[in-house]
């Protein structure tokens, strides 16, 4: 196919159903291994690199460590305030920054996903009344930041 000047070709042009890049990834697709996908921003952050979650376990895994939480009891029933606060740190900055799906997170704790969406609105309330807290959000936010930009390094 000839391209017009100016066109950038599409990789996903003639590609089969499910591995289209808004879809999810199908049973028998190969992974390189990262559980963090890095691309280049485009817009205002133009030369930052914006990194989405390939596997949603490592995130959370890497999260909680940072936390200092251990991952079981992210999605055990303690309704300890720390607990509370570190799935609440975990759902907002999956979500908002790393792309991470509700219902990819809610499956991985074992939760139902109206539960993890309530910690998402907590967590939003929260962020925006209590500065402690929104640097705690800034901390992971960076922290996983560097993780994936090393990783991808490789």
């Amino acid at each position: 196919m000839r391209m017009l000047r100016g066109e950038r070709e599409q990789p996903w042009v003639g590609q089969r159903p499910g591995r289209l890049p808004w879809w999810g990834r199908v049973d028998d697709e190969t992974v390189d291994g990262s559980a963090w996908d890095v691309t280049p921003s485009v817009g205002a952050g133009a030369g930052t690199q914006r990194a989405t979650v390939r596997d949603v376990d490592a995130f959370i895994s890497c999260a909680a460590e940072h936390l200092g939480v251990s991952g079981d009891v992210l999605g055990a029933r303690s309704k300890a305030p720390a607990t509370v606060r570190a799935r609440e740190i975990i759902t907002i900055v999956g979500v908002e920054r790393f792309g991470v799906k509700v219902k990819d997170l809610a499956g991985r704790l074992g939760k139902n996903p109206g539960s993890v969406s309530r910690w998402m609105a907590r967590a939003a309330q929260r962020r925006d009344e209590d500065r402690d807290f929104e640097a705690c959000c800034r901390r992971l936010e960076g922290a996983l930041t560097k993780i994936a930009s090393k990783r991808s390094a490789r």
